[in-house]
């Protein structure tokens, strides 16, 4: 299933997604 294969990848890589985008909006803001 489609939709539950993405929410097993989604769960693992959630919390490095939130870290980089946490960066990358801080980076945006700095500039």
């Amino acid at each position: 299933d489609l939709e539950q294969e993405f929410d097993m990848t989604f769960e693992v890589e959630n919390l490095d997604q939130i870290v980089t985008i946490g960066d990358a909006a801080d980076a945006i803001d700095e500039a």
